[in-house]
């Protein structure tokens, strides 16, 4: 009895131990497995991870890339622009002075040729800069005072001789109650203008294109509701293509006319009038003519009346106002020298920003020109130079550059006023006029 008892307690001890075995090896294997799905596990997360460090270290690499070549890309605009508008500058303003020449009169229709493609670029130059700056997100509002009745004339003269090409009459119809100077960015709404007149006489021959600004209510701190509408009788626009004008590159087609252009125009006029909150508008159809309109809150120059009307500026006396040109490009010096000494001007020139510091300490002027790109020291550096011992002559800068770039620099310098090559001459002559006054008033 005991022996039996004894080989059952021993089959149970093996049984237990065989058990226990069993238990230990089905654990270590189920540790073993643990560990090596862990250690896949960490693998594939490490892995994971590494790939999306280097994804993201690509990422941000491109996104630099992207940057500097966005930087690259507005350096260039800037630059080029420059160099362009530099030997517009000579062409525009010879061409307008030649115009001028009593002695050329038998040359009229070539000089007014001449100068109207010249112009034709200089758009088309501004054109694909405002585009490039508005992809960039670059572009901005200013807020300067002007004259909206000579903006609309100025534009009107610009095209003269396009409008008598295709014999097309433009009548200008501005609302009365509208007052002479308002606030607000002038270029920018030159440009507009520009572009939806030039796609109107483009799109018509043998027709008239009226310029209608109207008031539409007054609103609070003297800002007025204006509507501008641009309205001619041409070909029209089909309903199914009046959203796709706006893009980029597009164009309306005639199957009878090849009409030429680069078809940014109304993708340009879309994108100004947004900076200003507002939006163009367009009734239009088949054969039926259009009408394209906007909006704009403009703030009214109260200070307007306290200032010598443009008109006058012409009987402040010329005689003895000594002007310094500071300009390194000679043909630049020779049209401006022979634009200002026609109005009985004197005239001094320098090359560099260093040589107008030596001179205005020498001399006394009633005004300076300053160009802003120059060797050895430019524009804004030689003004702040000047500005240490002389405060009240004034000094306007006469730039090709982008302003809106430098603006603040410009104005931080301590010049009083801004330029842009190439100018109307008439607004060239009134900016130094109004200087001129200003200082001899003070």
């Amino acid at each position: 009895m005991e022996i039996a008892t004894t080989v059952f307690y021993t089959q149970e001890l093996d049984k237990n131990s065989y058990l226990i075995t069993l238990f230990l090896i089905a654990s270590s294997l189920l540790l073993v497995i643990v560990l090596v799905l862990f250690y896949l596990f960490y693998k594939s997360k490490k892995k994971y991870i590494q790939s999306l460090t280097e994804k993201n270290a690509a990422l941000l690499k491109a996104n630099e890339e992207a940057e500097q070549l966005s930087k690259h890309k507005t350096q260039f605009f800037s630059t080029i622009s420059h160099e362009l508008r530099t030997p517009l500058y000579g062409v525009i303003g010879l061409s307008s002075i030649l115009l001028e020449d009593e002695k050329l009169k038998s040359h009229q229709e070539d000089l007014k040729c001449l100068k109207f493609s010249a112009d034709y670029l200089l758009t088309l130059i501004n054109d694909v800069l405002t585009l490039n700056k508005s992809e960039t997100s670059n572009m901005t509002l200013e807020n300067v005072s002007f004259n909206l009745r000579k903006l609309l004339e100025n534009i009107q003269k610009t095209f003269a001789l396009n409008l008598e090409q295709k014999n097309n009459k433009l009548i200008l119809e501005i609302d009365e109650a509208i007052p002479l100077k308002m606030y607000g960015d002038s270029v920018k709404i030159s440009q507009i203008m520009m572009n939806l007149i030039g796609n109107a006489i483009k799109f018509n021959q043998n027709g008239t294109i009226r310029i209608k600004i109207e008031l539409l209510e007054k609103l609070k701190n003297d800002y007025l509701r204006i509507k501008f509408s641009i309205i001619d009788n041409g070909i029209g626009i089909p309903k199914e293509k009046q959203e796709s004008i706006f893009e980029e590159f597009s164009k309306v087609e005639n199957r009878n006319h090849n009409y030429q252009g680069t078809g940014l125009g109304l993708t340009i006029v879309k994108k100004l009038l947004a900076l200003f909150n507002s939006e163009i508008k367009l009734l239009s159809d088949t054969g039926q003519g259009s009408l394209f309109y906007f909006e704009l809150d403009l703030q009214k120059d109260s200070d307007a009346s306290k200032t010598l009307p443009e008109s006058d500026y012409s009987n402040i006396s010329l005689n003895n106002k000594h002007i310094l040109i500071v300009d390194d490009n000679k043909i630049n010096q020779k049209v401006t020298q022979k634009i200002l000494e026609k109005r009985n001007f004197k005239c001094s020139f320098a090359d560099d920003g260093a040589e107008a510091i030596a001179q205005t300490q020498k001399y006394k002027y009633d005004l300076i020109l300053m160009d802003v790109h120059m060797p050895n020291i430019d524009g804004i550096e030689a003004t702040k130079s000047i500005r240490t011992f002389n405060t009240t002559t004034p000094i306007v800068a006469f730039t090709a550059v982008e302003v809106d770039e430098i603006r603040n620099s410009i104005f931080d310098s301590g010049m009083n006023d801004i330029i842009v090559k190439p100018y109307v001459v008439s607004q060239f002559l009134n900016t130094i006029l109004k200087n001129i006054h200003v200082m001899s008033a003070a």
